[in-house]
């Protein structure tokens, strides 16, 4: 996250606002982030192993 700060702050802007909606359920939270948590992933994966290829 620290090669990509928009990602990083969209992330935690999305963690933010998924604690003030589920304040008391974390099964909510979880499931908030999860599709974005996967997608950054898989980002990263890319990034990364186009970083290894160069």
């Amino acid at each position: 996250m620290r090669a990509h700060p928009d990602e990083a702050k969209h992330y935690g802007d999305v963690k933010a606002e998924l604690a003030k909606r589920f304040p008391y359920d974390s099964g909510g939270y979880v499931k908030g982030k999860d599709s974005l948590a996967k997608a950054l992933e898989q980002k990263a994966l890319v990034w990364k192993y186009s970083q290894n290829e160069q």
